[in-house]
């Protein structure tokens, strides 16, 4: 009997402190598991216009949608005298976005991002910000 009880007792220790950091380590693949979009940008804001190709883009704005934040990075392939859209697509396969949102999107550009089930949305116009607005709404009509 004391030798269940003293099972008991350790159980009632251990438990919670098990629970809890199960918890913990849920949060951790959480936040490390983030939601990312790019869009192609003429600029580094939100107000900035969707650039009309995705290849030569100046810079892309990666947004993240879990915590509503995003980094600008320039475009190292913009000027490249070649292959500048499969450059980009592969770097956004390394980025783990899951959406890029551009108005033009050449068809290798497209295959190898489709490839690796990154979704496409082409022929989209106006700022940034709106087509951010317009991808968490579902509004946006994704490349087949």
């Amino acid at each position: 009997m004391k030798r269940i009880f003293e099972i008991l007792v350790v159980l009632l220790i251990f438990f919670p402190v098990l629970v809890y950091s199960q918890e913990k380590e849920a949060e951790v693949k959480k936040e490390s598991e983030a939601r990312l979009i790019a869009i192609a940008s003429t600029g580094d804001s939100l107000n900035s216009s969707i650039d009309r190709t995705f290849g030569r883009a100046e810079k892309f704005i990666i947004y993240n949608l879990n915590v509503d934040t995003f980094t600008v990075i320039d475009n190292e392939y913009a000027h490249s005298p070649s292959s500048a859209g499969t450059q980009v697509a592969w770097e956004m396969i390394e980025r783990k976005v899951e959406a890029v949102i551009t108005q033009g999107c050449g068809q290798k550009s497209f295959n190898i991002l489709n490839s690796s089930n990154i979704k496409v949305f082409r022929n989209v116009k106006g700022t940034v910000k709106d087509a951010i607005e317009n991808f968490k709404s579902g509004k946006l009509k994704e490349a087949k």
